[in-house]
């Protein structure tokens, strides 16, 4: 993202196990994201690819 033209839009749809996304440098990352105006769909809580479940999966597509 580095690269990304930031006068124009971008979308971030976070997925990861749920500690990950609980996790302190995660909140951290994604406030910065958005610092910078990037726009989150947040995750969702369902069961997850790893078998647990909980937040952490990605948006629908539709949602999307």
């Amino acid at each position: 993202m580095r690269a990304w033209d930031r006068s124009k839009p971008l979308l971030f749809c976070p997925a990861m196990n749920t500690a990950m996304w609980e996790h302190p440098i995660t909140a951290q990352q994604v406030d910065q994201l958005k610092a910078f105006g990037y726009v989150e769909i947040p995750c969702v809580a369902k069961k997850l690819v790893c078998g647990d479940e909980g937040l952490g999966a990605m948006a629908e597509v539709g949602t999307i």
